[in-house]
């Protein structure tokens, strides 16, 4: 206390002045109308500013919480998609009804590699969540890749920019399929091959999932061409599609669940001998 009044006794002048201008300040504004609006006017901007930051860092706190409404959002909507359902026709009474055939789960990419020749991600989503083998792992800009294990908590992805990568594509605007792989070069491009020589191929023409797989549906984007080369002695093009996906900016995808995988696959089991045979 003592410190406190000896400051304020060394200091009182300062302390005297600030009172004495304040004092004439609020004289000025208050008996001067020009002075008087042109405070008012600053205050209110003053004001606006502050609730204008105020506002901000609301908005910035709540964005978690606004980002999983957006999630859930977009699951509904990837599950709409036409390619997420597949036909059923009764021939007895000629009605038509649509199946679900693919569903999706959020998932937020925990560790990532864009660098090495065999490349793999892991998911914060695991085996408690549903995710399993074999199944399509897509991001906001197109296909990511394929769910190659899992743990109750995690799974581990082999993106396209994988050696061992290997996917039906098609080109969109002829229906021509190739197969897509990643040469362990640039991560911003793939090899699309096994396109005859014949076809009419054209410099930015999008390159789509063909659905031929049973782990990804049919017109999910994979990039677009970006050259193209023919074999030597082959007749047959090697494009290069540049992807849609920046797979060093991954953050969240979803991963795509067939409803009716178990089912194909003991279909395909049961035929293998007809699989085989050449």
């Amino acid at each position: 206390m003592y410190r406190l009044i000896r400051f304020i006794f060394r200091y009182y002048f300062v302390f005297l002045f600030l009172i004495l201008e304040a004092i004439s300040f609020v004289l000025l504004v208050s008996f001067n109308p020009y002075q008087g609006s042109v405070f008012s006017n600053s205050m209110n901007q003053f004001r606006g500013g502050v609730f204008a930051a105020l506002g901000n860092i609301g908005q910035y706190v709540g964005l978690v919480e606004e980002n999983d409404k957006l999630t859930l959002q977009n699951n509904y909507l990837l599950s709409l998609q036409p390619s997420s359902y597949v036909l059923n026709d009764t021939a007895q009474n000629f009605l038509s009804d649509t199946v679900r055939l693919f569903e999706y789960l959020d998932a937020r990419v925990i560790s990532n590699s864009v660098q090495k020749r065999n490349n793999l991600m892991m998911l914060n989503k695991g085996q408690e969540d549903g995710v399993e083998k074999e199944m399509g792992v897509l991001g906001p800009e197109g296909i990511v890749g394929i769910v190659v294990g899992s743990s109750d908590n995690y799974a581990l992805v082999m993106p396209v920019l994988h050696k061992a990568f290997l996917l039906s594509a098609r080109i969109d605007r002829n229906k021509q399929v190739g197969s897509l792989t990643w040469d362990g070069e640039d991560p911003r491009f793939a090899t699309l091959s096994d396109i005859p020589g014949h076809v009419d191929i054209r410099q930015g023409d999008t390159v789509l999932s063909s659905g031929f797989s049973l782990i990804f549906p049919e017109g999910l984007l994979l990039g677009t061409v970006d050259s193209i080369a023919t074999l030597p002695g082959q007749n047959y093009f090697e494009l290069k599609v540049k992807l849609s996906t920046d797979f060093n900016a991954l953050d969240h995808v979803f991963v795509i669940r067939n409803l009716f995988k178990v089912e194909q696959d003991s279909l395909l089991m049961e035929n293998q001998e007809l699989i085989e045979y050449e």
